[in-house]
Formats: structure tokens, C-alpha cells, sequence
């Protein structure tokens, strides 16, 4: 027998959505993907990093390659 329920009363977490763009003006932050909940309510945005030490390794290659391409251009000097 079908009976009314709680449905809707349990957090739910989303991953991989994309924040688009962010007007600081009209307090509004524009995400691309399916939100869960109603219209009108509160939406908590976080960052979700899922393996912390892939990241870091990442990061540091990142860094490297900064490293490496600002050690190629040339330095400018002022007279």
C-alpha cells in the first residue's frame, strides 16, 4: 500500500560538478550539472579532493613545468 514517506530528508552529496561562474553582485554561483533538492533551498558547495596524494603529485608536476618554462624566457632588464 502506497503510504506518504520521508522522501527528500537525507543529505545527498553530487561529485564532479563544474562551478561555471561566480557574480559576486547578485550573490549567485552558477554550477553545471544536476543540483539535488528543491527550488529555493540551501545548496552547501565544497571542494572534494578523493586521493589527496595524487593531487600533490600533480601539483608538484605542475610546479616543475612552471619552473621549467619561466627558466626559458628570457629575463627582461630595465636601464
Amino acid at each position: 500500500m502506497g503510504m506518504p514517506g520521508h522522501l527528500g530528508d537525507e543529505r545527498v552529496t553530487v561529485q564532479n560538478l563544474q562551478v561555471m561562474q561566480v557574480r559576486e553582485a547578485e550573490k549567485i554561483i552558477l554550477v553545471s550539472g544536476a543540483v539535488p533538492g528543491a527550488n529555493g533551498s540551501y545548496v552547501i558547495v565544497r571542494p572534494a579532493i578523493k586521493n589527496p596524494a595524487a593531487q600533490i603529485t600533480e601539483h608538484q608536476e605542475h610546479r616543475k613545468a612552471d619552473q621549467a618554462a619561466a627558466a626559458k624566457k628570457p629575463a627582461i632588464t630595465v636601464r
